[in-house]
C-alpha cells in the first residue's frame, strides 16, 4: 500500500476567523466496520496536522481497469457552540496531501436546534 495525506481547515464567518481547538475525525468504513484513522485539533491558524492514510498504490490510477486510484475517508468536525459537519467519502490519493475546509456555523444561527449539524457527500471522480 502507497500513503496519502489529509489536513484540515476549521474557520468561522467565510474564513475570517480559524477556530482553535475545534475537534477532527477521520474514519474509514470497511467491511468489517468503520474504523478511527485519526483525530486532530485545530491549532490557532484552524489548521489541524496531517493525518497519514493508507492509500492504493499509485500505478492504480495509470489505467481505467486497474479499479479504485485512491482510498475513501469520512470526516467530521466539530466544536463547542458550533454545528457539526460530516463529509463523506473524501477521496486520498497516493502521495497526495488532501485538504479540507470546514467552515462551522455558530449554534445561535440556527432557527432549530435539530438543525446544528450538515453532512455533505463527496462524489466519486470521473477518473
Amino acid at each position: 500500500m502507497a500513503e496519502g495525506y489529509f489536513v484540515s481547515h476549521v474557520y468561522t464567518s467565510n474564513g475570517s476567523i480559524p477556530i482553535s481547538g475545534a475537534v477532527v475525525v477521520v474514519s474509514q468504513r470497511r467491511p468489517g466496520g468503520t474504523v478511527l484513522l485519526g483525530v486532530r485539533m485545530s491549532g490557532r491558524s484552524g489548521l489541524t496536522e496531517r493525518i497519514t492514510i493508507e492509500t492504493p498504490e499509485f500505478d492504480k490510477s495509470q489505467s481505467p481497469d486497474n479499479g479504485q486510484p485512491y482510498s475513501l475517508v469520512d470526516i467530521m468536525a466539530e466544536y463547542p457552540g458550533y454545528g457539526t459537519i460530516t463529509a463523506t467519502n473524501v477521496q486520498i490519493f497516493p502521495s497526495v496531501t488532501t485538504a479540507q475546509d470546514f467552515m462551522l456555523i455558530p449554534d445561535s444561527l440556527f432557527p432549530d436546534p435539530t438543525d446544528e449539524s450538515q453532512s455533505f457527500d463527496t462524489p466519486a471522480q470521473d477518473l
